[in-house]
C-alpha cells in the first residue's frame, strides 16, 4: 500500500514539473515574441528618424540656397538714386510753390524756380485713362496759373518723392522723379494723382528749370 502511495506522489511531482516546464516554455515564447516586436518597432523608428533627418537636411539646404539667391538678387539691384542737394532743394521748392498757389493764391514762389525762358509739357490721364496733353512756355504758363488760382478753395499737397534719375554736367542738370499729389476742396480730398516729372535746367545761384515735363495719372 505504501508503495502505491509513493508511486502516486512521484507521478504527481512529475506531472507538476512537466506543467511548470510547459508554462515556462510558453512564457519564453511569449517574451521572445515581445522582444522581436520591440526590435522591429525600434528598427522602424530608426528608419523614420533617418528619413526625417534627410528631409531636414534637404530643407536646410533649400533655405541656404534661397538665402544665396536673395543676396545675389539684392547685389544686382540698382542702388537708390541720390540727387545733389541743389536738385533736391529745387524739387522741394517747386512742390512748395504749387501748394502756395492754391493756399495763398500766389504764383511768386512757384515762378522763382524757373529760368527767364522755359517750356512746359503736361500729360494727364484721367480715371477713364483718357489722355489730355498741353504745351506752354514762358509766354502762356503764368496765364494758365491765373486761371487755376480762380478755383474755389482748391489746394494741392505732394507726398514722398522718389528720384529715378539724376545727372549734372557743369551748370546743366536733368532729374526724373515720381511723387504722389493730392487735390483738396477745402479740407476734403477730391483727387489723388501719381506724377512722373522730368526737370532740366541750369544751376547758378540755385537750380532753376528750363524745361518742366510731367505725366499725371488719376487714381
Amino acid at each position: 500500500m505504501k508503495i502505491i502511495k509513493s508511486i502516486a506522489i512521484i507521478t504527481l511531482v512529475v506531472i507538476s514539473v512537466q506543467c511548470t516546464s510547459e508554462k515556462d516554455k510558453m512564457e519564453r515564447i511569449e517574451l521572445t515574441a515581445q522582444i522581436d516586436s520591440l526590435s522591429m518597432s525600434l528598427s522602424e523608428s530608426q528608419a523614420r528618424i533617418k528619413v526625417l533627418l534627410s528631409e531636414n537636411d534637404d530643407q536646410v539646404s533649400l533655405i541656404n540656397n534661397l538665402k544665396e539667391d536673395l543676396l545675389k538678387a539684392e547685389s544686382k539691384m540698382k542702388p537708390k538714386v541720390v540727387a545733389p542737394n541743389e536738385i533736391r532743394q529745387l524739387i522741394s521748392d517747386l512742390h512748395a510753390g504749387w501748394e502756395d498757389l492754391g493756399k495763398n493764391k500766389s504764383k511768386d514762389a512757384l515762378m522763382s524756380n524757373f529760368l527767364e525762358k522755359y517750356s512746359i509739357n503736361a500729360v494727364r490721364f484721367d480715371q477713364n485713362k483718357i489722355p489730355w496733353a498741353k504745351q506752354s512756355n514762358y509766354k502762356t504758363f503764368e496765364e494758365q496759373l491765373d486761371v487755376l488760382m480762380q478755383g474755389e478753395n482748391v489746394s494741392l499737397s505732394f507726398g514722398r518723392v522718389e528720384v529715378l534719375f539724376s545727372e549734372t554736367n557743369g551748370e546743366l542738370f536733368s532729374v526724373a522723379y515720381t511723387a504722389t499729389a493730392r487735390v483738396f476742396q477745402g479740407n476734403k480730398e477730391i483727387e489723388t494723382k501719381s506724377i512722373i516729372s522730368v526737370l532740366s535746367g541750369r544751376i547758378t545761384d540755385k537750380a532753376r528749370i528750363g524745361n518742366y515735363s510731367w505725366v499725371s495719372i488719376d487714381r
